[in-house]
């Protein structure tokens, strides 16, 4: 019986350990808000594509370093777009709901500095009011010489 009512109230402080996380980061809006609330910034249609926006380095020892996009991970090595770079910020239009890497050789006293990174590209939903607001999240990558 007090094995019964254990399992009953860890059920419950699990239930609401769940239903109390919102891992959307998007803040709610009151009821009373609802009339007034500004959707401007509300996407209520599901998104299918996104940018993916890539900072990398650009100096004096790596003018125009060659950019690497990979649809997965790096180790499928599935190039999606490759280039030689002039400017530290870079955005590609790609689909969504996909992981997404990039990588970045440079050079430094030398040696050969490879610089990764990858991210989940996904489009998160939220409830405002009578609507669902569609946003995106891992929509960046950071391959930037870090010494």
């Amino acid at each position: 019986m007090v094995l019964i009512k254990i399992k009953i109230l860890l059920t419950i402080i699990a239930l609401s350990i769940i239903t109390s996380c919102n891992d959307n980061q998007v803040p709610q809006v009151a009821d009373e808000e609802c009339d007034t609330y500004d959707y401007s910034d509300c996407n209520t249609i599901e998104p299918t594509q996104g940018l993916l926006k890539i900072e990398l380095t650009i100096n004096d020892t790596n003018p125009s370093p060659i950019l690497k996009i990979y649809d997965g991970f790096i180790e499928e090595n599935n190039i999606i777009f490759k280039d030689t770079m002039t400017s530290a910020h870079f955005e590609l239009y790609v689909n969504i709901n996909k992981h997404y890497s990039a990588s970045v050789d440079y050079k430094n006293n030398g040696k050969i500095i490879t610089a990764v990174d990858g991210t989940d590209f996904l489009a998160k939903s939220s409830q405002v009011c009578d609507s669902i607001c569609w946003y995106l999240v891992g929509d960046e990558l950071n391959v930037k010489l870090k010494l």
